[in-house]
């Protein structure tokens, strides 16, 4: 990867990143929540900022629904362990989801819930990719190359 391309993925990190506060009243929240311990994950049910990952792939597909629930019928706790699975992306044309996994998800007890899920939505017909935080930056590493090669090829100016 290029310096350059380098240097504006780290850009487009930060930007996505829900830590970096962007305005000082989101500093000044921010700061409370730390002093106060009131946000301890970032991402995940409910959290509409999402994580870094997440806001940079909804940066790439702008069109995907974000945060969809699907609930899980009158006896999903008992049958899916769950009443409710809530997804990072939906294609509804294509019925296709889209899960942003961290770290976490590769984890036993973790990697035994996506299985779960996934044989839930593929019940439904609907088909799961799972996608790593390596994966997305690599996305958003090409599509930086493409615009950045785009930019060169048009004359106009880059950095």
């Amino acid at each position: 990867m290029s310096e350059l391309v380098e240097s504006y993925l780290n850009k487009v990190k930060q930007f996505c990143n829900p830590l970096v506060p962007k305005t000082k009243q989101e500093q000044a929240t921010r700061i409370l929540d730390i002093a106060l311990g009131s946000k301890s994950f970032i991402g995940g049910c409910g959290y509409k900022k999402g994580t870094m990952h997440e806001n940079m792939f909804a940066l790439i597909f702008p069109d995907l629904e974000r945060q969809v629930v699907f609930g899980t019928g009158v006896n999903g706790s008992k049958e899916w362990l769950s009443r409710r699975f809530i997804v990072d992306f939906y294609d509804r044309k294509s019925n296709v989801i889209y899960e942003i996994d961290g770290k976490s998800h590769k984890k036993k007890l973790q990697v035994l819930k996506d299985a779960l899920r996934d044989l839930f939505f593929k019940n439904l017909g609907i088909k799961t990719i799972r996608i790593s935080n390596q994966e997305v930056e690599n996305m958003a590493a090409k599509v930086i190359s493409k615009n950045i090669n785009n930019e060169v090829l048009y004359g106009k100016s880059v950095g």
